[in-house]
């Protein structure tokens, strides 16, 4: 039962927004910013749909007291992709042209709704499954894993994805802690935020 769970869970929140970003209507496919706020609205539903389906997952917890683990985790990110970048290089090979149009488009896509969904989907559904029944490292590597593949970009270096491999395992240490889930989404979109207004001013 467990597996079926585990699988119907992938199923909810990767595959489900895959198959429904295919069968959209073209119209609806304007540019790669939209389709990634409607990839994001699609694993809210599924995540949402799985949460309804499992009774067993409790909700997540909300704190008044975060400041200590926002700093550190945002702190520990950041230094590390600093660090990395700094030895090996940019993390793309190119940056890509946007409209001015697209600015907001790609602000809220990349600083508010992923970072809220990515969590809820991968940090919280995803990791407390497999966490019923494998290691919490095999269970983060995983989960991580799956949210590192699916930031592929084509113009990205392989270190990129070794930073985004460690900023999702360390999310995953700090989700375990009380109220982490609010910890991990705030940093997520501070880190969100400083690389996109980084990259506005390469735009």
């Amino acid at each position: 039962m467990k597996i079926i769970n585990t699988l119907l869970c992938l199923l909810a929140i990767v595959l489900f927004p895959m198959i429904a970003i295919v069968l959209l209507p073209n119209e609806l496919s304007i540019s790669n910013s939209t389709n990634d706020i409607l990839i994001s609205v699609f694993m809210a539903i599924g995540a949402w749909l799985y949460y309804l389906y499992d009774e067993s997952i409790q909700k997540p917890q909300i704190s008044k007291t975060l400041t200590k683990d926002i700093i550190l985790c945002f702190l520990l990110i950041f230094l590390i992709d600093k660090i990395l970048f700094w030895f090996f290089g940019e993390p793309f090979t190119q940056v890509n042209k946007i409209n001015n149009n697209q600015h907001v488009i790609i602000f809220l896509s990349i600083v508010i709704v992923s970072p809220i969904t990515e969590e809820l989907c991968f940090r919280w559904l995803l990791l407390k499954q497999l966490f019923t029944h494998h290691s919490f490292i095999s269970s983060s590597v995983l989960s991580t894993g799956l949210w590192t593949i699916m930031h592929y970009q084509s113009n990205a270096t392989p270190f990129y994805y070794v930073a985004l491999f460690i900023s999702g395992i360390i999310f995953c240490v700090f989700v375990k802690k009380k109220n982490g889930l609010i910890t991990v989404m705030i940093v997520h979109a501070l880190l969100n935020l400083h690389y996109y207004l980084t990259s506005l001013i390469n735009w």
